[in-house]
């Protein structure tokens, strides 16, 4: 090969390789896995929060009469409740479901599913290195459901979460993701279970359940 054309050749390679290694990066941010693993604890904490609000209103329990009768008794309800976030922005639970008293064994059952609206709701991940603000808005479903027997809490209880939203932080990062992710309680070994994705990450957790129990 002539000297001049393989000299032109290597300078077309060293410019295309300049060229390539310059090119601004395509792919989407991403959160970090700290990130998931904090998004997904609050995404469990608060709006288990405020659905056990509901729950645990009068609104929601057994009135004195049906209670004299032997059979089941079921209540239907359904509800709209929102909650500021922990750093601004808003929360908006709606839902509806039953709660079933059975007087002959003395079993209580509740089941509740819906819808969850979040506005600029904000929170701040703090770790030993930085403190960042993660600020989301999305919409999403969840399920629940919890049993008790003669007045304790019984067998497994379930939560299921899974939506997506957009996301910024403070760092100046930003973009979407999806989650879906379940909560199993096992009331007799005193465990909560949370497994499945936050934003492209694992979720595998296990922690004590009732601390005092």
């Amino acid at each position: 090969m002539p000297i001049k054309r393989y000299l032109a050749l290597i300078a077309v390679l060293l410019i295309g390789a300049c060229e390539s290694a310059t090119l601004p990066s395509t792919q989407p941010a991403q959160l970090s896995v700290l990130d998931a693993q904090f998004l997904a604890d609050q995404l469990d904490a608060m709006t288990s929060s405020l659905i056990d609000d509901v729950f645990s209103s009068g609104s929601l329990g057994p009135s004195p009469a049906p209670q004299l009768s032997h059979q089941p008794v079921v209540w239907t309800h359904s509800f709209e409740k929102s909650r500021v976030c922990h750093d601004g922005g808003k929360l908006t639970i709606a839902g509806s479901g039953t709660k079933t008293w059975d007087p002959e064994d003395r079993t209580y059952n509740v089941g509740f599913s819906g819808t969850k609206v979040r506005e600029e709701c904000a929170y701040t991940r703090s770790d030993a290195v930085e403190n960042v603000v993660i600020t989301l808005t999305g919409v999403g479903d969840w399920a629940k459901d919890r049993h008790y027997a003669k007045g304790k809490p019984t067998g497994e209880w379930g939560a299921t979460w899974v939506g997506s939203w957009d996301w910024s932080k403070s760092t100046g990062t930003s973009g979407n993701c999806a989650y879906d992710i379940v909560t199993t309680i096992d009331t007799e070994a005193n465990t909560k279970t949370r497994t499945g994705v936050m934003c492209g990450n694992e979720i595998d957790k296990t922690s004590t359940w009732k601390k005092s129990k």
